[in-house]
């Protein structure tokens, strides 16, 4: 390769990965980037070293993935991989296992999703498929137009997830990275043709002078052409009438959102500013229930905060999950907390016009006309091509009451329900944790952490219930209410969730309607008024828990568990319902063997917290990166293969030398070797006499390097020729002067490409491969033909006993 075929892998490695730049709307964090480059700068070193050792090009790509297949076994696989590094069975299960969780967080979120190890590990696989195909299109078939297919496919993946589509400067940026490589391949490609001739011009007095070459035209033209051509691409859609909203958007369902998998999604923003209380008290629904202690009915969940509003993210829904045919268990819910199951009839006017359905939750069936499909992770139901104005429904669910007890000694969430259900925007003033902290300075548990914000919001704090939305909705808006303590539901209910989320308890948003008023034969009227929002915290073993912050005056009491005389207790029997409470299935009351399972749980806690010396979850203990130690070392490795494999391969050869003429043919050898390390090419065949005047002539030797090349000829031509032999003690320090010498007159690049890549450990490596191979196939044929045999035995054996 020409020097200037050199710059063909680094440009296309930019242009990979200036077109994943394009994934950061997709995804929420930084993670995926600093891993996406890594793959790239791995797959340049890796095909840098392959093509200095000069294999045959097929073997380039396969080598690439080869590599990076091992450096993310290592990443994500390391504790289970062969050596650390090598994918054994157990680490393709872990990896296929994060494949799947990511694959999972894919389809269960809307753009951007939460930044998982195994989204990283698809991402990191796909950039490693891109980078390698894009290295082996432009670098090694030598067709950087065509690379730009696989770019485009990269591309093409956050254009069409991304709601509304991707900014136009993500569309300039992956195009001039495309175009760099583009207008670099096709000056190579002019420059094979020879030397460029100089174009001249008239100064205008008469003298001439040099302005340009034969290219200098065409690439002018190239340079506009490419420039107008992205500016056409970027601007022109901007001109273009779009499709109107309403085709793709109900414009009669009351809100708008983005479409998953041909569904229409209302996507009700919660800005800190809304005010869920309309001045027109007009009914929108009646429903019918035996249960006593009513809950909230609820619409959707909100569970994406990013400093400034509130929003759903689009889950799991298929058309495969018919509310009618039973929803799933509710998350983290356990047969040791008690529940009881009730039926609820609904009725709704035509002033309430959603795609979401109004039920308690959590639900367990839905019986309803039309097409209703629900989301596993919230259990949400959704409207295929439906609306809820003028439906009446059948739901089947439950009224969960976990126990204080149980809420208390919760174990730690799943790594994943905290990482996506804390998540909070950088921009969030700090003063906002640092309330959190102050607030729930006495409470050591999650539990009573949050009875603590539920208290301090509902009493303690002075705050004021009001209907009067702040004029500022900006970024600060949760702080300004903790000082201002004046405000609504959503105020409250998402000050609680971004508090609890600071002190490490997931948390989201309810929004629906209140219970609403009752009747003599229990019949409940729901108007627009009821319309409320709350926040949800999570435990593990219990779910998804209603908390109320706002004061009594809106809201009343809260729940049992979360009722003020509770928080500070921890025994079942102050927040656990009676036996006449409420009617029951039989599962209201907690079982011996249940009651077993949990002091067990609380047992495991204890001595969990033994172990660790009282160390909580909240302060993760940081661990030694030895997983990208191991990746490094891997690369270190790689690269140190060529000049290992040319020192010992001079060291054996010396070793090897057991006479005089031995002695100086190897240190002979020694010198043509390093003179074409560094990049001096000498031609074979030609006596020592030629060699050293061609050598000399190229380097320009004179003074003591000259004549220790002479030195050095004359005790080769003695060695070879006369019958006297000579004496090769100073041959060692002559040649070392020489090499020396012929260094001083390289450039610094090459000097350091003769050390790290020297090119005798690169044929050395290659021979060996070469060898390898050919015994490889060597014991291949052997096994063929045995087989061969065997088969033909089989045969004659066979057809003997038939006979």
């Amino acid at each position: 390769m020409t020097r200037r075929d050199l710059w063909a892998a680094p440009l296309a490695g930019l242009a990979t990965l200036l077109t994943c730049w394009s994934l950061a709307p997709v995804i929420d964090g930084n993670t995926w980037l600093s891993a996406a480059i890594l793959v790239i700068l791995l797959v340049l070193a890796t095909g840098a070293g392959l093509r200095a050792l000069r294999l045959p090009p097929a073997l380039i790509l396969p080598g690439q993935l080869g590599v990076g297949v091992v450096a993310l076994s290592a990443a994500f696989a390391g504790e289970v991989a062969i050596g650390g590094l090598l994918p054994g069975p157990a680490a393709v299960e872990r990896l296929g296992q994060l494949v799947v969780d990511g694959a999972d967080t894919i389809n269960r979120y809307a753009a951007p999703v939460p930044e998982t190890r195994g989204l990283v590990l698809i991402v990191s696989a796909g950039v490693l498929c891109i980078a390698a195909l894009v290295d082996l299109l432009a670098v090694t078939l030598r067709s950087a137009a065509v690379a730009g297919l696989p770019l485009l496919a990269l591309y093409a993946i956050p254009a069409g997830v991304v709601p509304g589509g991707l900014p136009w400067r993500y569309f300039v940026v992956a195009a001039t990275g495309w175009l760099v490589l583009v207008a670099h391949d096709g000056s190579g490609r002019v420059l094979r043709w020879g030397r460029l001739l100089p174009r001249w011009g008239d100064r205008g007095n008469g003298t001439r002078q040099t302005i340009g070459n034969d290219t200098s035209a065409l690439a002018a033209t190239g340079r506009r052409v490419g420039l107008a051509a992205v500016t056409l691409a970027v601007v022109v859609p901007t001109l273009v009438p779009a499709l109107p909203e309403g085709l793709l958007v109900r414009g009669a369902s009351g809100g708008s959102g983005p479409s998953l998998n041909g569904l229409t999604v209302i996507n009700p923003v919660l800005t800190l500013r809304d005010n869920l209380s309309p001045r027109q008290d007009v009914e929108v629904l009646r429903y019918r229930t035996e249960q006593p202690d009513v809950a909230p009915l609820r619409i959707i969940t909100a569970d994406n905060f990013d400093g400034e509003s509130w929003e759903p993210r689009t889950t799991d829904v298929s058309r495969r999950q018919r509310a009618s045919r039973g929803l799933p268990d509710p998350p983290g819910l356990t047969d040791a907390v008690p529940r009881a199951t009730y039926s609820m009839h609904v009725e709704v006017g035509d002033m309430l016009n959603q795609d979401f359905l109004p039920m308690p939750y959590p639900a367990r069936k839905v019986d309803i006309d039309g097409a209703w499909l629900y989301d596993a992770a919230s259990l949400n139901v959704i409207g295929d091509g439906e609306t809820v104005r003028g439906k009446q429904y059948d739901v089947e669910y439950l009224a969960v009451r976990p126990t204080v007890t149980q809420l208390e000694q919760a174990p730690a969430p799943d790594r994943n329900v905290v990482e996506t259900y804390t998540r909070l925007p950088r921009s969030l003033p700090q003063s906002v944790r640092e309330v959190a902290r102050e607030v729930t300075a006495g409470a050591d548990n999650p539990y009573r952490k949050a009875m603590a914000l539920q208290d301090w919001f509902r009493t303690g704090g002075d705050f004021l219930y009001s209907t009067q939305a702040p004029s500022d909705s900006g970024g600060d808006a949760v702080a300004d209410f903790l000082v201002d303590r004046k405000g609504f539901c959503i105020q409250f209910a998402s000050a609680m969730a971004v508090m609890s989320r600071s002190l490490g308890i997931p948390a989201r948003i309810g929004v629906g309607f209140l219970p609403g008023t009752p009747d003599a034969d229990r019949t409940y009227t729901v108007k627009l008024t009821d319309a409320h929002a709350w926040p949800e915290l999570y435990f593990a073993g219990v779910g998804w828990v209603r908390f109320e912050p706002t004061p009594a005056s809106r809201t009343g009491s809260p729940p049992q568990w979360a009722q003020p005389q509770g928080g500070a207790a921890s025994q079942p029997s102050s927040s656990a319902p009676s036996a006449s409470a409420a009617p029951t299935d039989g599962t209201d009351t907690l079982s011996d063997a249940a009651r077993r399972a949990q002091r067990a749980d609380a047992a495991e806690q204890r001595a969990a917290a033994d172990t660790s010396g009282g160390l909580t979850t909240s302060e993760p203990v940081l661990p030694v990166p030895w997983k990208p130690v191991g990746v490094v070392l891997v690369l270190l490795a790689a690269i140190a293969v060529t000049p290992v494999s040319a020192w010992l391969g001079r060291r054996r050869r010396r070793r090897a030398a057991r006479d005089v003429q031995a002695r100086v043919e190897a240190g002979w050898a020694d010198l043509r070797e390093g003179v074409q390390d560094l990049g001096v090419p000498l031609r074979s065949g030609v006596t020592p006499r030629q060699l050293d005047a061609e050598l000399a002539a190229a380097v320009g030797l004179t003074g003591p390097p000259r004549e220790a090349l002479s030195r050095i000829t004359r005790t080769v031509e003695q060695s070879r020729y006369a019958p006297v032999l000579p004496d090769p003690e100073r041959l060692d320090e002559d040649v070392r002067a020489v090499l020396a010498a012929v260094a001083a007159s390289r450039t610094r690049g090459v000097r350091v490409r003769a050390r790290v890549l020297p090119r005798s450990g690169a044929n050395r490596v290659r021979t060996g491969v070469g060898t390898v191979a050919g015994r490889v196939g060597a014991v291949g044929g052997r096994v063929d033909v045995g087989v061969a045999q065997r088969l033909r035995s089989l045969r004659r054996v066979r057809v003997h006993r038939r006979r």
